[in-house]
């Protein structure tokens, strides 16, 4: 019985502080991105869920912006934490909302939402409102010494390096992005009017592995300075490679 008690403490206590570090983790952000089309969206804002989340997050003592609202000056990019939800399931819908920060790296993500109701709109509705109900999002609160003492940073060493940074623009479907180089050689981050919306890092060879929402893929640069991203639809698995243009 002593082994058993001295069992379920030691699971109750792991289990504690795994949660408490997920919420540290959460506490150390105040600035939330919204992209204007989630992973799970086939348009912009589409259902007006975009809005909906902005709302919801802000009840939850965040301050939430959607991809071209104006961002004070005095927030610094890594101040930010980039939103997206993802759906998967067959007869159900399932939703996970993913938290990123500036270099792409998971923060957090949410508890799965559910809903067996068969058509879009609804189903999306409901699962994304039990995503919300994840304990971590609804206790959100921002804590400056938090945030001091553990800044965001990379989960991987960086080498730091003294360069001048190589900034260049690319264009894709009329928008355009902005890449401006890190002090991590090959490695950028995205703008989108002077907001962050991702990262492009070098994985192998020429290969570049990139992070910005629907832009989420793999793709390497050709001589006039394009770049040639493949990505997944997550309606039917298929690859889709797109040319983003090089226009400075």
């Amino acid at each position: 019985m002593n082994k058993f008690r001295i069992t379920i403490t030691l699971l109750f206590i792991t289990i504690f502080s795994i949660t408490t570090f997920a919420q540290d983790k959460l506490n150390q952000y105040k600035y939330l991105s919204i992209p204007k089309q989630l992973s799970l969206q086939k348009n912009p804002n589409q259902y007006n869920i975009n809005t909906i989340l902005k709302d919801y997050l802000n009840k939850y003592e965040f301050t939430a912006f959607i991809q071209g609202d104006t961002i004070p000056n005095h927030i610094k990019p890594c101040d930010i934490l980039n939103l997206d939800a993802d759906k998967s399931g067959f007869l159900t819908t399932k939703v996970i909302i993913s938290f990123t920060d500036c270099y792409g790296n998971n923060v957090y993500n949410s508890k799965e939402g559910v809903s067996r109701i068969k058509e879009f709109k609804p189903a999306y509705y409901e699962a994304l409102r039990a995503a919300l109900k994840d304990p971590n999002i609804q206790k959100h609160q921002f804590s400056e010494t938090i945030a001091s003492v553990t800044p965001s940073v990379p989960t991987t060493p960086i080498k730091q390096t003294t360069k001048s940074t190589n900034t260049f623009t690319l264009e894709f479907k009329g928008q355009h992005y902005q890449f401006k180089e890190t002090d991590v050689q090959n490695e950028y981050q995205i703008f989108q009017h002077e907001t962050l919306v991702g990262t492009l890092k070098k994985s192998d060879g020429n290969n570049y592995t990139l992070k910005a929402g629907t832009l989420n893929g793999t793709g390497t640069f050709d001589d006039f300075g394009n770049f040639s991203l493949t990505r997944v639809n997550p309606v039917n698995n298929a690859s889709i490679t797109d040319i983003m243009a090089r226009i400075d």
